[in-house]
């Protein structure tokens, strides 16, 4: 499933044009998701480890094949 960046961030800034923190971007962002794609799986702040290294991602999308 392919989730257009520019169509979700376009209709979160018809609802929300101003925020008032990374948070609170980051939540209404995820929500904006799942209101598109409600069939994928959301978690804010995911830790994953990368080439050893511990990254935080803001927001991490999987579907039902487990793609991002």
């Amino acid at each position: 499933m392919e989730v257009g960046v520019t169509d979700l961030l376009t209709a979160l800034a018809a609802i929300r044009p101003v925020f008032h923190s990374e948070a609170d971007f980051q939540h209404a962002l995820a929500w904006q998701i799942q209101k598109q794609h409600p069939d994928m799986s959301l978690r804010l702040e995911y830790r994953v480890p990368l080439e050893g290294v511990q990254m935080h991602i803001d927001v991490w999308a999987t579907d039902t094949d487990g793609r991002l």
